[in-house]
């Protein structure tokens, strides 16, 4: 099979899919297009098997522009004649186009890691906006739907025109690419914190974090938390803090550059994802993979993942003392702890392993190409 990825985001994921796939002898061929803001260390660390293109995504009301980008897209993908686009998340509103202009037979997969936007995700929300003219359209030209958790398959039927049998369960691998992009001069300059990381929106449940943080502060006040990431403005979230207990608290109100992402996770005790709602979770396959363990709610498809007591800890949403006691508990129960580390490692070398992901991929590709 000869196969083109297109990625305008989630890039982390479509080149860690790009390496597990080029090690399948049923793949002839593989092509990435990626947009013009990805990292090009990640580039780096594809082999020279795979064929990169890169091109300027262009998201402003431009005819002339949205045209020129198109046509050169056209362009390129005529050179490659590729059986399977599998792009990520609806991509670029004008992507449905691609079908109808090629002159040859190609099948559209798509993996759509939110199909729900989550509270407050402006960006997200403001992505589906784009794209609500052409969704439909979109839909019915597309033969395969990939998302990461059986739940997540329920919300898409709900959301989307698609059949139960053309969206397949596929989970979101681990994110080692991390590890390779690691700067060893590292500005993280703290050790054994209790980590809160990702985009700072309503739906992370910042606020939720900070109270049980304080709660366990009171038994034990010389606790560190780091919160890393950006989003909505800070301030608000840092408010809720005591004048007393901002020295318990670092913040890295920032996007973390990719260099950095590992030392965060190494340098913590566990991450915590306090979240209100949820798909699934970036956050999961870096802390599993890096031999950390979580505390999260049960929201989304966040348990399909995290298995209570054996890899992770879950507890409800905006339940903040059910947080505290959590947190508390890691802290104080050393053996709890180690448990859960080896599980959460072991889930990244079995659940979200890249190689059985690859497999469950293409036969998503032949299934679409009727292929067996």
């Amino acid at each position: 099979m000869n196969i083109l990825l297109i990625a305008t985001g989630f890039y982390p994921y479509i080149i860690q899919l790009a390496l597990a796939l080029q090690k399948k002898e049923e793949l002839s061929h593989i092509t990435l297009i990626v947009d013009d803001k990805v990292n090009p260390e990640m580039l780096s660390l594809l082999p020279s098997s795979i064929k990169v293109i890169r091109f300027e995504n262009i998201l402003y009301k431009s005819i002339r522009a949205n045209s020129r980008m198109f046509l050169s897209l056209i362009k390129n993908i005529r050179k490659i004649k590729p059986e399977i686009i599998h792009i990520q998340s609806y991509g670029h509103p004008w992507f449905y186009l691609l079908k109808i202009f090629l002159l040859f037979r190609v099948k559209i997969i798509n993996t759509i890691h939110d199909p729900i936007p989550h509270s407050g995700d402006l960006i997200t929300l403001k992505s589906l906006k784009r794209l609500k003219s052409t969704k439909q359209i979109h839909d019915k030209l597309t033969s395969k739907a990939i998302v990461h958790g059986k739940i997540l398959k329920k919300d898409l039927l709900i959301t989307s025109k698609f059949r139960s049998k053309n969206i397949h369960v596929i989970p979101h691998g681990e994110l080692s690419i991390y590890e390779k992009l690691k700067n060893n001069n590292s500005s993280i300059n703290h050790n054994n914190y209790i980590l809160f990381f990702g985009r700072i929106w309503a739906y992370k449940g910042l606020d939720i974090f900070i109270d049980a943080a304080l709660k366990l502060l009171e038994k034990q006040p010389h606790i560190t938390f780091m919160i890393a990431g950006k989003g909505e403005d800070i301030d608000k979230y840092i408010s809720i803090i005591p004048n007393n207990r901002l020295n318990n608290f670092i913040i890295i109100n920032d996007k973390i550059d990719d260099s950095q992402i590992s030392h965060l996770f190494y340098s913590c005790n566990f991450t915590v994802l306090p979240y209100k709602d949820a798909t699934q979770s970036g956050v999961i396959p870096v802390a599993f993979v890096l031999h950390k363990t979580v505390i999260a709610t049960k929201v989304g498809s966040l348990t399909e993942v995290i298995e209570d007591q054996k890899n992770g800890l879950l507890v409800p949403p905006n339940d903040s003392e059910a947080l505290y006691k959590s947190m508390d508990l890691l802290i104080s129960d050393t053996n709890l702890k180690s448990k859960l580390e080896k599980g959460a490692y072991e889930t990244s070398q079995g659940l979200l392993n890249w190689d059985l992901i690859a497999d469950k991929t293409i036969h998503c590709y032949k299934e679409a190409l009727c292929v067996e």
